[in-house]
C-alpha cells in the first residue's frame, strides 16, 4: 500500500501547476533560430508558433537585433488566441538587409524564447518579377481612376506619352557624316510635331526640399553636365515661369532676360562673369546705358567698390559737366587724395563751376596749397618787429623803424634787440609770416 505524506502531496500539486503553465506558453517556430540568424528572402515573412488550444489572446513583438537600431519594437501586435501565424501587411514589410529577433506570449504570460532572423540584402529576381506583375494588374484595374486623377492635375485632354523602357549604354553614330561612336545612358526620341512635345521630360512633384526635375552630373574635369543643341536655328534654352518666359538663349549664344531684378547678383563681378574684365566697351554699344534706364538712386557710392572707378576707366571727355547733376558729387563721396591738381586739366575747373563758399579751409589739409600753385599772384607777408611801433601786426614791408624808448634828457630808441641804447631810430627786420594770395592788402 502506497503512503503519501502531506508534504509530498503539496510538492506534487505545485509541480503539476508548473507543468501546466509551461505547457500553455506559446513556442516560436518560424522564421529564425535561437543561436544564429536564419535568412528570409521574403521581407514580409510568415511568423508561426505553437500553443495550447485554450490560450487567451497573444502579443507578438519584433525587435531590431542591431544595437545602432535602438530598442523600440518594429512591430508589437495583439492577436486572437486561436491564431497560429501572422504576416506583416505588404505595405509595411521589414527592411532588406535588416537583422531582427521576434518572440510571442499570452497576454498574462511571459515572453517565449526569441528567434533570430535576417532579411536578404536585395530582392530576388522572382520577387521583382512578381512585383512587376502586381503593378501591371493594379494599373489595369485602376487605369480609369488614375487617368481621372491625372486630368485633375494637368488638365483635359491629357497629352499622349510614349514611355520607352530604361536602357543603358546604347551606342549610336555621333553624326551623319560618320563621326565617332558615342554612348547614351538613355536616348529618348519624340517624332511628333505637336506643340510642347519633347524627347524627354523631367518633373518633380515635391512641394518642398532641394529637388530637381532634371539633374546632369559628370565626373570628368573636361565634361559638361548638360548639352543643348537646336539644329533648326531656334533657341537652345528657355526658362519659363507659369505665366511668362524668364530667360532665353538663342542659337548663337545671345541671352535675353526678362529682367535683372532680384538680389542684385546679375552683374556683380568675377563670381558671376566668366573672366576678368569681360564687360568692356566692345560689349556695351554707344548710348546703351543712359539716365533713362537707371532708376533714381539705383547707382549709389555704396554699390561701387573702392578703386572700381578710377581715371583710367574713363575715356577723355566721357564725363562732362552737364552730365553731373547739381550736388551729385560732394566731399563725402570723394576719398582722400582722389582729386589732386595733377588729375585736373588746365582750366577744367573755373570760378563759375565753384559755388560760393563751396571750398573752404576745412577742405584743405596742411601743405595742400603751396606757393608754386599760385603762379606769382601771391604777396610776402611779415609780422612787425617787437621793437617797432604796431608790433605784431601784419605788413608787406620787410623792415620797420624802431620805436622811441626815452625822451629826457635826450631821445633814445630801441636797438632791435630790446635795449634802449640807440640815439636814432634803427631799421629792424620784420618777422617772416608767410604768403598772401590777395594783392589788395594795404602795405
Amino acid at each position: 500500500m502506497l503512503k503519501f505524506s502531506l508534504k509530498s502531496i503539496t510538492a506534487l500539486l505545485i509541480s503539476g501547476v508548473a507543468l501546466s503553465l509551461a505547457a500553455s506558453e506559446p513556442t516560436t517556430l518560424s522564421p529564425g533560430e535561437t543561436d544564429r540568424y536564419a535568412v528570409s528572402e521574403n521581407p514580409c515573412p510568415l511568423f508561426s508558433w505553437a500553443a495550447t488550444d485554450e490560450a487567451e489572446d497573444y502579443e507578438l513583438r519584433i525587435m531590431p537585433a542591431e544595437a545602432d537600431k535602438g530598442n523600440t519594437p518594429v512591430f508589437q501586435v495583439r492577436l486572437p488566441g486561436g491564431s497560429r501565424a501572422w504576416q506583416p501587411p505588404l505595405g509595411n514589410c521589414l527592411e532588406y538587409g535588416g537583422k531582427y529577433n521576434w518572440s510571442i506570449r499570452e497576454l498574462s504570460g511571459s515572453w517565449g524564447r526569441p528567434l533570430l532572423f535576417q532579411i536578404v540584402q536585395q530582392p530576388s529576381a522572382a520577387a521583382v518579377s512578381n512585383a512587376t506583375e502586381v503593378l501591371e494588374t493594379w494599373l489595369k484595374a485602376k487605369g480609369s481612376e488614375f487617368e481621372e486623377s491625372l486630368k485633375a492635375r494637368v488638365g483635359d485632354p491629357l497629352p499622349t506619352f510614349t514611355i520607352a523602357p530604361d536602357v543603358t549604354g546604347i551606342s549610336t553614330t555621333g553624326s551623319t557624316s560618320g563621326g565617332p561612336q558615342v554612348s547614351f545612358g538613355v536616348h529618348a526620341v519624340e517624332p511628333s510635331a505637336v506643340q510642347d512635345s519633347a524627347g524627354a521630360v523631367g518633373e518633380s512633384l515635391s512641394a518642398t526640399g532641394n529637388v530637381g526635375g532634371v539633374i546632369g552630373q559628370v565626373a570628368s574635369p573636361d565634361g559638361i553636365a548638360a548639352v543643348f543643341e537646336n539644329n533648326g536655328g531656334g533657341s537652345i534654352l528657355e526658362a519659363r515661369t507659369p505665366s511668362s518666359v524668364g530667360l532665353t538663349i538663342d542659337n548663337i549664344g545671345n541671352v535675353f532676360a526678362f529682367s535683372y531684378e532680384g538680389k542684385g547678383t546679375g552683374l556683380t563681378g568675377v563670381m558671376d562673369l566668366a573672366c576678368s574684365a569681360c564687360v568692356d566697351g566692345s560689349e556695351i554699344v554707344d548710348f546703351a546705358v543712359d539716365s533713362s534706364l537707371l532708376a533714381d538712386n539705383s547707382v549709389g557710392f555704396t554699390k561701387i567698390a573702392t578703386g572700381a572707378v578710377s581715371t583710367g576707366k574713363f575715356a577723355l571727355g566721357a564725363v562732362e559737366a552737364e552730365a553731373i547733376a547739381s550736388g551729385a558729387v560732394t566731399a563725402v563721396k570723394i576719398s582722400e587724395d582722389a582729386v589732386t591738381f595733377s588729375k585736373l586739366a588746365d582750366g577744367a575747373v573755373g570760378s563759375s563751376e565753384i559755388a560760393s563758399n563751396a571750398v573752404t579751409g576745412v577742405h584743405f589739409r596742411d601743405g595742400t596749397l603751396v606757393r608754386s600753385n599760385f603762379q606769382g599772384a601771391e604777396k610776402k607777408v611779415y609780422s612787425i618787429h617787437s621793437d617797432c611801433p604796431d608790433t605784431g601786426k601784419a605788413t608787406l614791408q620787410a623792415q620797420c623803424n624802431s620805436d622811441v624808448c626815452q625822451t629826457f634828457p635826450s631821445a633814445q630808441y630801441l636797438n632791435c634787440s630790446g635795449a634802449c641804447s640807440a640815439g636814432s631810430p634803427v631799421s629792424c627786420v620784420n618777422d617772416d609770416a608767410g604768403w598772401l594770395l590777395s594783392p589788395t592788402m594795404d602795405p
